[in-house]
């Protein structure tokens, strides 16, 4: 149901009654069955185009519904059959309302839009975002699916292969430097990866106890010394501490040692520097380092232009 004409006509409504109230109240004459009278006219008489506005919205989904993702993009499929733009713009939508985690299955039903359409990378990048930002295992999802879009370890590994692709990379902007309208930062690769530690889950139990040595030892014997015995106690204590303890695991984020040159076409003010981001890119090759020891055999930087950013949530979603 829409809500427009829904708080329209009970604001109607309420005009109508209250205007219909101070009529009465200002005549004085009225009687209390009148009153009564007046008002349920009023009411019922405006109630009508209420129900009608209900009844004719019915069946047809609000702006504001929720709808599960899931579901969401369930709904979106169908359209193929008849519209696929239509279908695809619905599919958008779904990702544009927020938490839309369901790469595995975009990735199975969507294969084509995904190989075909311009804007599918970005799209892929919000789920990836939503999903908690694992990039290295989304990328080997859409790799195995023949989605082209790779690692920044690919395309080191192999610039020649992989230039002019796209590569999605978790990482912070730092440096950023203008030079008239060109605008570079260098990107710092990040990875995430599983850490295990303790917590105590009870009060700690402390433990004291106390044993107690003793003997005595005697002789005699035709000694300058005499007869004599040699006795004694030896008191050893210790403290021990006790606690309940579980294993908990969380995602921490490791550097993998590759950095790159980031191009940003646009100069953006809400590109924050410093702070983790999911970053779609273009790969445009790589270059020599200007920072390289070696000149005959100089370090090779990736250099990459900027399409797309999200910020990763909290929550990793690994399925």
């Amino acid at each position: 149901m829409r809500s427009e004409p829904r708080v329209s006509t009970v604001s109607k409504v309420s005009t109508a009654a209250l205007a219909a109230l101070l009529a009465a109240g200002a005549a004085g004459c009225a009687t209390g069955s009148s009153n009564k009278e007046s008002w349920d006219s009023v009411f019922k008489s405006s109630r009508a185009p209420a129900a009608a506005a209900h009844a004719g919205a019915k069946g047809k989904p609000a702006a504001h519904e929720y709808i599960p993702p899931l579901d969401c993009e369930r709904k979106a499929r169908a359209l193929r059959s008849s519209d696929r733009n239509a279908a695809w713009a619905a599919l958008k939508g779904c990702a544009a309302r927020g938490r839309f985690t369901q790469l595995h299955a975009v990735v199975a039903s969507w294969g084509d839009d995904l190989r075909e359409r311009p804007d599918a990378p970005v799209l892929l990048a919000q789920m990836v975002a939503a999903r908690g930002g694992n990039v290295k295992q989304d990328v080997r999802v859409m790799r195995d699916a023949k989605i082209p879009v790779f690692s920044l370890r690919d395309c080191v590994t192999q610039p020649q292969l992989y230039e002019g692709r796209y590569v999605m990379i978790r990482g912070t902007l730092d440096e950023v430097r203008a030079s008239g309208d060109a605008v570079a930062a260098r990107l710092t690769e990040h990875a995430l990866q599983a850490e295990e530690w303790e917590v105590p889950i009870s009060g700690i139990r402390r433990k004291v106890a106390t044993t107690r040595y003793g003997g005595s030892v005697s002789g005699t014997g035709a000694t300058i010394l005499g007869n004599g015995q040699i006795g004694g106690t030896v008191d050893v204590s210790g403290d021990e501490y006790e606690v309940d303890v579980a294993r908990r695991y969380d995602n921490v984020l490791v550097g993998t040692g590759r950095d790159a040159v980031v191009r940003v076409t646009t100069a953006d003010p809400y590109l924050e520097n410093g702070r983790d981001l999911v970053i779609l890119a273009r790969f445009d090759g790589v270059r020599p380092s200007s920072t390289s020891a070696d000149d005959d055999e100089p370090d090779l930087v990736p250099v990459l232009t900027l399409v797309d950013y999200q910020v990763p949530d909290a929550l990793v979603v690994d399925q």
